[in-house]
C-alpha cells in the first residue's frame, strides 16, 4: 500500500491518500474512507497544469462511475521547494503506473478540457481582440508617436498571449493524449524541470 499526504494549498490542511490493489482511497485524519476509487473502472482520467503569475495549478481528474475526483495542488512560489507539489506527482504517477499494469494504453487527457477548455479558448480571443481594437483606437485618435511607441510592447505581448492561449485551446484541436504507460516520463520531466536539471530532449541535443 502507497500513502500520500500534503497540503493541497498553502492555508488549507494537509489530505492523505491510499492506493492499494488498483484502488485509490482518499481517507480522512481519523483514518475513515471519504471516498474510493477502483482504478479498474475508470471512464477518463486528464492531467491539468497552470501558471499563472507564479503560483502553480496542478490536478489530475479522475472521472469514475460516481462522478468525477479531482485531486490538485497549488503552489505559490518556487516548485522545486514544495513538498506538496513533490508529493502530488508522486501521486499522479502511481495512479497512471497503476492504470498501466490493467490498461497500458489507456488514454490520459493532458491539459484542460470540457467547459474549461472553452474558457481558455475565449480568454486567448478575447486578449488578442483586445490588443488589435487597442492598436486601431490609437491609430485614428491621433496618439503621439511616444506614446505609441510606449505602449507597443504591451499590447504586442497581449496580442502574443491571447493568440498562443487561443490557438492551444482551439475547440477544432483534437485534445492531447498520452498512453497511461508513457506518464512516467511526463512525471519525470516536470520533476527535472522543478529541480532546474535538463529534461532528456536537452540532454540529448
Amino acid at each position: 500500500m502507497l500513502v500520500f499526504r500534503f497540503k493541497p494549498a498553502l492555508l488549507r490542511s494537509a489530505i492523505s491518500f491510499r492506493l492499494s490493489a488498483g484502488t485509490l482511497a482518499r481517507v480522512e485524519d481519523d483514518d475513515s474512507l471519504r471516498w474510493s476509487l477502483d482504478l479498474t473502472r475508470l471512464n477518463r482520467a486528464d492531467f491539468v497544469e497552470h501558471r499563472v503569475n507564479g503560483v502553480l495549478m496542478r490536478r489530475i481528474d479522475l472521472h469514475g462511475p460516481e462522478g468525477r475526483h479531482r485531486i490538485g495542488v497549488t503552489v505559490d512560489g518556487p516548485e522545486g521547494s514544495s513538498e506538496a507539489a513533490k508529493v502530488h506527482l508522486d501521486l499522479v504517477e502511481a495512479i497512471c503506473a497503476s492504470l498501466a499494469e490493467e490498461q497500458p494504453e489507456f488514454p490520459i487527457g493532458i491539459g484542460e478540457y470540457g467547459k474549461g477548455r472553452l474558457a481558455m479558448f475565449l480568454i486567448g480571443v478575447l486578449s488578442l481582440s483586445a490588443a488589435i481594437a487597442l492598436g486601431v483606437a490609437m491609430g485614428v485618435s491621433g496618439v503621439s508617436a511616444s506614446r505609441a511607441g510606449a505602449a507597443a510592447l504591451p499590447m504586442l505581448l497581449l496580442a502574443v498571449l491571447g493568440g498562443t492561449v487561443g490557438w492551444a485551446y482551439a475547440p477544432w484541436h483534437p485534445p492531447l493524449r498520452l498512453p497511461a504507460h508513457a506518464m512516467g516520463d511526463l512525471v519525470q520531466g516536470l520533476r527535472d524541470r522543478a529541480s532546474g536539471q535538463p529534461t532528456g530532449s536537452d540532454t540529448d541535443r
